[in-house]
């Protein structure tokens, strides 16, 4: 017996609407988080055009993640307003404090705003290998951080202890491999975390809703991997540390772009010519799949290994 998934089956009868676009349209009457949901997604559209028409200009995925978001809401099944609250430390700072969760994230996203960071980029290359990504903005002075955050009363522990401390520091955010979302101070190297909290169905729904240009880079980065993805990345990034496909001559972080992982060596292999022998490709192929195989959840991804000017790329996509 094939079971259809529920996205699948909703996408061929649309509860009786013609589109996916009439549905949630019809979902979004008498619905003020619907049409947020809506509106964040289709801002960039012209305002007169209905809901319909504008949701049905989307992508598949997109118009899913929409529908997803919305039902959630409507049948309440997220995690009621679940914060999580952890202490914090570092080679620096040996006191503990509480952290922070996902309403003291958005005061956070405020703060990278106001010091002119509404545009914190992913940094692979700053990104800890026991993390997926981490978002860092461009050095600021430590002072004006402070100046910011005083107005919101969540930083005033972090103030007060760092209240002798001068200088340049970058504010930085991301999801671990814990998937936990956590934010915080980088200050000349040391690590301050300000707050974390695990992702669920109603943290990824609220971090998807929220309505701040400092969130745009995050919500892009989630907008193509939901939890289930999430979590297979993770996994995929755990067991492949300490993967080792022979002797290279350098390598890159691995970067997630979409539902793919990637990893890069220069110099792996046999070259000649700026060519690679196609009996190391099929080498690489093989341990890489005898190194995936032992897992469970192998049967939700698929890889390939593409050579190119010296490089070998393994790139792990999610099914």
């Amino acid at each position: 017996m094939i079971l259809k998934k529920y996205f699948e089956f909703i996408n061929e009868n649309y509860e009786g609407f013609d589109t996916l676009g009439e549905y949630i349209e019809s979902l979004s009457k008498d619905d003020e988080y619907a049409r947020s949901v809506v509106s964040e997604f289709t801002k960039d559209i012209d305002t007169d055009i209905r809901i319909a028409n504008a949701v049905n200009t989307l992508d598949k995925h997109t118009q899913e993640v929409i529908l997803k978001l919305i039902q959630d809401n409507k049948s309440k099944t997220e995690d009621d307003e679940k914060v999580s609250v952890n202490s914090y430390t570092s080679t620096v700072f040996n006191e503990s404090s509480e952290s922070a969760g996902r309403n003291v994230f958005k005061c956070f996203l405020k703060v990278l705003s106001a010091v002119g960071q509404k545009s914190c980029n992913i940094s692979w290359d700053q990104t800890p290998d026991n993390w997926l990504c981490m978002f860092v903005s461009d050095s600021v002075n430590l002072e004006q951080i402070k100046d910011v955050m005083s107005r919101y009363l969540y930083f005033d522990t972090f103030i007060k202890t760092k209240d002798s401390m001068t200088g340049i520091c970058k504010l930085f955010f991301g999801i671990n491999l814990d998937l936990k979302l956590e934010y915080g101070v980088n200050i000349g190297g040391d690590t301050f975390t300000l707050g974390s909290f695990p992702l669920s169905r109603g943290t990824y729904n609220y971090l998807m809703t929220l309505d701040l240009k400092s969130a745009v880079n995050l919500k892009k980065f989630l907008v193509s991997l939901d939890l289930s993805k999430l979590n297979i990345i993770s996994k995929v990034k755990s067991v492949m540390m300490n993967y080792f496909p022979g002797q290279s001559d350098s390598k890159l972080r691995p970067s997630i772009d979409g539902d793919v992982i990637s990893y890069a060596f220069q110099g792996l292999g046999k070259w000649d010519n700026g060519e690679i022998d196609n009996g190391e490709i099929d080498n690489l192929k093989n341990n890489l799949k005898s190194h995936l195989l032992q897992y469970k959840w192998s049967d939700k991804i698929q890889f390939n290994v593409i050579p190119s000017d010296h490089w070998v790329f393994l790139n792990i996509k999610v099914k």
